[in-house]
């Protein structure tokens, strides 16, 4: 039985929350070789880090899902967020909703076995409730049907509970009050980028069979879980 690490495959990795995935990454230790993808070669000193160079025409979201990926086990597929967008993203692809799944088959083709959809928001969104930001229900069903043997979702943000025996009135009322989250954001500590890449970090360490949405409430107990141990 092999006893080489596995390896990682980052996509969309912009702004400081790209960056903080790849640190996260590549400091963690639990991966031999960290691959990136990018528009342009990348020279790194370090043998744990690899660029995956593809061009920007072979990017359209026909052409994508024809990409030999590199094999690994493990995918992180950051969204691109134009908000959160930084000058030190030059060479680096951002990922649009449109590419998740034609490059979620890419890696699946390449015998990926997990998947981390990775979805940053800046701290307002953060503190109003669910946003449907990483596509909803159609990317979730047409991620489920790839050959992943874990799936997981990350958003840092308020995901609503099942409410279905709380009766109409109480319903309209949520609904009512709902629409003045962005007014009246929550009470609630934002992930910094750092943060929320422990997060994802954590979620990657659990081993599983299955598909999971983390919200912010899981991925703050991950890692107050964390803290206390240390």
């Amino acid at each position: 039985m092999s006893s080489a690490l596995p390896e990682a495959l980052i996509a969309g990795a912009t702004g400081r929350t790209g960056e903080a995935l790849i640190n996260a990454l590549l400091s963690s230790g639990r991966y031999g070789k960290v691959h990136l993808l990018t528009n342009q070669p990348m020279e790194t000193s370090s043998r744990h880090f690899a660029d995956w160079h593809v061009d920007e025409q072979q990017l359209s979201p026909n052409a994508i899902a024809g990409l030999c990926a590199p094999a690994v086990r493990d995918v992180f597929l950051v969204l691109f967020a134009d908000r959160l967008h930084s000058g030190r993203d030059v060479g680096v692809h951002g990922l649009t909703q449109a590419m998740v799944e034609p490059l979620a088959r890419a890696a699946a083709a390449a015998g990926a076995d997990r998947l981390f959809l990775v979805c940053p928001l800046a701290a307002h969104e953060q503190m109003s409730q669910f946003i449907h930001f990483y596509g909803g229900a159609d990317t979730t069903l047409a991620l489920a049907a790839m050959p992943f043997q874990r799936i997981c979702i990350l958003l840092p943000t308020e995901m609503p509970r099942s409410t279905a025996s709380d009766g109409f009135w109480a319903g309209f009322k949520r609904a009512y009050l709902g629409q003045f989250r962005m007014m009246l954001p929550q009470s609630v500590t934002p992930f910094t980028p750092e943060r929320f890449c422990r997060a994802v970090l954590k979620v990657a360490e659990q081993e599983g069979r299955n598909i999971e949405v983390f919200d912010a409430a899981a991925l703050h107990k991950l890692l107050k879980t964390q803290d206390a141990l240390a």
